[in-house]
């Protein structure tokens, strides 16, 4: 579990990284982030945060740009915590 305490009154955004090939999904309400990919996948579970999902670029060595997604948690107040739980895929 992460949780993270802010002391700002701005828009405060988290963003999160993936590697290629990883497949990001959105539910819940905006609540549940689901990464699947490489044998594995990964459920992100935000209290006092919402998710989205943009396109991103992962930079491997100079001049070459693989691209990727990421996904971005608005925190909605001072605090917010997400919970990540894992397992290996079966399909």
């Amino acid at each position: 579990t992460v949780q993270d305490r802010l002391e700002s009154r701005g828009v405060v955004e988290s963003h999160w990284h993936f590697a290629p090939g990883i497949e990001l999904e959105v539910s819940d309400g905006d609540r549940i982030l689901t990464a699947t990919g490489l044998g594995f996948q990964f459920r992100f579970a935000a209290e006092g945060a919402v998710w989205r999902v943009a396109r991103s670029t992962y930079h491997p060595r100079f001049g070459v740009s693989v691209p990727n997604w990421k996904a971005i948690a608005r925190f909605e107040g001072a605090v917010a915590t997400v919970r990540i739980e894992w397992q290996p895929c079966t399909s």
